[in-house]
């Protein structure tokens, strides 16, 4: 399921920084909690799910990745 369309999706903010002569960028992928993100990414959640346009338009990115439990949020 492309991540636009995933319904238990509920922020996606995209980082974007200068870095040694390449642009990096950085999704977070606020998901409602850890069973949608399993949803989404299947069972091997710690794998990174890049479609094929972003894997097209990216020269390299990383296969893995890693999710936190919101602890404060501060607005």
């Amino acid at each position: 399921m492309p991540i636009h369309d995933c319904p238990l999706l509920a922020v996606m903010p995209v980082l974007r920084r200068d870095e040694h002569g390449e642009v990096a960028f950085t999704s977070i992928t606020w998901f409602t909690d850890l069973d949608a993100v399993r949803a989404f990414a299947g069972d091997d959640y710690e794998r990174a799910v890049v479609e094929e346009p972003a894997r097209a338009a990216l020269g390299r990115w990383d296969e893995r990745v890693i999710h936190h439990e919101v602890a404060v949020h501060v607005q």
